[in-house]
């Protein structure tokens, strides 16, 4: 299947979770999946997975939020503001 379709669990402990922390909102746009899980742990595992909810229609990235939006039922949070923003500009 497709990157975006996964969800990457990373365990680590010390400066390496430090330093996951410090990057965590950019870390799935960094392994092109839909979403990056951290957690604390003696060792350093990487698990790959199935992402968490449904496939947006416009970025295909697999969301949670899917469907949260009356207005645009089949789109992600981050589509969502998206398409928002883009009907204000067009609409001044």
């Amino acid at each position: 299947g497709s990157s975006l379709e996964a969800k990457v669990t990373l365990k680590a402990s010390g400066s390496v979770l430090e330093l996951l922390q410090q990057h965590q909102n950019d870390l799935r746009y960094l392994f092109i999946v839909s979403q990056v899980d951290l957690h604390e742990s003696p060792d350093f595992i990487i698990n790959v997975s199935a992402a968490d909810g449904t496939k947006c229609e416009r970025c295909w990235n697999y969301s949670t939020r899917v469907g949260e939006s009356e207005r645009y039922p089949t789109v992600c949070e981050r589509c969502v503001a998206a398409l928002k923003e883009f009907e204000e500009v067009t609409t001044d």
